[in-house]
């Protein structure tokens, strides 16, 4: 019996086909994150490791993207990643990953990752870039360059994980 296929269709219209529907274990999930955000071997196995001891909670991996840092400096992006890793923490609490990893972010629920980019955007409006989707609708006025790259992994149980590109940097 073939397995079922989930299509996933991301804001610029490409689609992707999963497995499944019900989830993969943390070193398919970190595989397939590194493919679609371009983690090096050794990010990825530091990703597979963090899957392995995440319970139930949203996390979002980012790939800070070089072009952007060449434009605005590292120090720029990591001040921008640190927003994100503080955003509605009691300081010195930080949603990166326990091993101080800074593109790990765990969230309680998906809706936390939204409002974060919320957030970004009204004070980090140059790390944004506009979208294949909306550049093609003709839209102009931000830079053709994110920040970052990001999936999110959705836990669905402890050996399940559910991972989709995330456009957190586009607009």
């Amino acid at each position: 019996m073939e397995a079922q296929r989930a299509v996933h269709v991301f804001t610029d219209g490409s689609p992707t086909e999963r497995p499944n529907d019900f989830g993969d274990d943390p070193a398919t999930a970190s595989q397939q994150v590194a493919e679609m955000i371009g983690l090096s071997t050794e990010l990825t196995k530091v990703l597979a490791e963090e899957l392995n001891l995440t319970d139930e909670d949203p996390i979002l991996a980012v790939r800070v993207n070089d072009a952007w840092t060449a434009i605005h400096s590292q120090a720029t992006a990591d001040a921008i990643l640190d927003d994100i890793a503080t955003y509605n923490m009691v300081p010195p609490n930080r949603r990166d990953a326990a091993a101080g990893h800074r593109w790990i972010f765990h969230f309680k629920k998906s809706s936390d990752i939204d409002d974060c980019r919320d957030q970004v955007l009204a004070n980090s409006p140059n790390a944004f870039a506009l979208s294949p989707a909306a550049v093609a609708l003709g839209a102009v006025g931000l830079p053709a360059i994110p920040m970052a790259f990001c999936a999110v992994i959705h836990k669905i149980g402890v050996r399940e994980d559910d991972v989709q590109r995330y456009d957190f940097f586009y607009v």
